[in-house]
């Protein structure tokens, strides 16, 4: 369970910086990413 821990974690972190970087640059939209209504 720890590999899978180490896994997960790394990804939520940079899944996280890229949510970010996407709100503080409005300039570079990425497909799929504005939620559908």
């Amino acid at each position: 369970m720890k590999l899978s821990t180490k896994i997960i974690l790394p990804i939520i972190l940079i899944s996280a910086l890229f949510l970010l970087l996407n709100g503080c640059i409005p300039t570079v939209p990425s497909p799929g990413y504005a939620p559908k209504d």
